[in-house]
């Protein structure tokens, strides 16, 4: 299984999310919601290229390569983009976004990217 690491853009989105959701909703769905994304990045780790390419679900995104890509959890609510380097067999969560929030541009993603 490749290596998994998450960007510092990525933690700071699930926390603030996490936080959002404690104090709007309940501590519990926050909590659901944190196993939820954690269980979908150990997913994409174990099974890296099973997940879509970026490019085919938003066409602002298609200028990115095919190791960038996107994986759901929470019951769709939650999106974490992430890209695989094959050649270090790693993957690197780059960001966690809602489903209702406007999605990634591309600049941004190659920002995190690295």
């Amino acid at each position: 299984m490749p290596r998994l690491d998450w960007s510092f853009a990525a933690r700071d989105e699930l926390a603030e999310l996490l936080v959002w959701l404690t104090v709007n909703r309940s501590p519990d769905i926050a909590e659901s919601a944190r196993g939820a994304a954690e269980s979908a990045a150990l997913a994409a780790a174990d099974r890296p290229l099973a997940y879509p390419w970026v490019g085919a679900i938003f066409p602002s995104l298609s200028r990115l390569g095919k190791s960038y890509r996107r994986v759901l959890a929470w019951r769709r609510r939650l999106h974490l983009f992430y890209r695989y380097d094959r050649a270090e067999d790693r993957i690197v969560i780059l960001h966690v976004r809602g489903s209702r929030q406007r999605p990634l541009s591309a600049r941004r993603v190659l920002r995190t990217a690295g």
